[in-house]
């Protein structure tokens, strides 16, 4: 029997509890683990080595639940809520993903991202990866926020507001983007 509890990084709640036996031949377990409300600014460093970018604000709460039965069947549940996650600039030298973007188009009009992960499949198949697994359901998660009429909305503001970033402006420009109004302006017109 597992049983543990306690603080994340200070501020973070976080409990593990289930069984568990790694000497067992065949391995089975059954675990879960809670983390509410860790501070992510702290994980900045990983951010900018794995996206790119570092974190300013955020809050993550994850609620995980795996079971392997002796048979070597993976089931897994994972739930994860990011409130508020908000990404700083581009730091050079970083891994280069479209963070910013995915936040915008999982993001809703609260700003929070509510994912499920669910995760199945055999630990005895040598095939059997969990990553390409992850990412197909992020690519779906995607899709569907895509489909919406706000996420594709949310998605359009935001590709043209980075894209209105990257074009350069000079003083004979005669639009530019005007992030309040979330629109090109011309700056001359009176």
């Amino acid at each position: 029997v597992l049983f543990r509890s306690g603080r994340a990084e200070g501020s973070a709640a976080l409990e593990i509890t289930g069984k568990v036996n790694p000497l067992a031949k065949p391995l089975a377990l059954d675990v879960r683990g809670k983390v509410r409300d860790l501070e992510l600014p702290p994980l900045s460093p990983y951010a900018v080595k794995y996206a790119g970018y570092g974190i300013e604000r955020g809050k993550l709460s994850v609620d995980v639940h795996y079971t392997v039965q002796p048979d070597g069947q993976l089931t897994a549940t994972n739930k994860l809520v990011l409130n508020q996650l908000t990404f700083g600039d581009k730091v050079a030298g970083g891994a280069s993903l479209p963070v910013k973007l995915a936040v915008a188009l999982l993001s809703d009009s609260k700003g929070v991202i509510d994912l499920n992960l669910p995760i199945s499949g055999s630990i005895n198949d040598p095939e059997f990866r969990i990553w390409p697994i992850v990412w197909k359901i992020v690519g779906n998660i995607i899709a569907k926020a895509l489909t919406s009429t706000q996420g594709l909305k949310d998605a359009v503001d935001t590709i043209v507001g980075k894209l209105a970033e990257m074009i350069p402006v000079d003083a004979g420009g005669l639009f530019v983007w005007n992030a309040e109004l979330g629109r090109f302006c011309c700056p001359y017109a009176t």
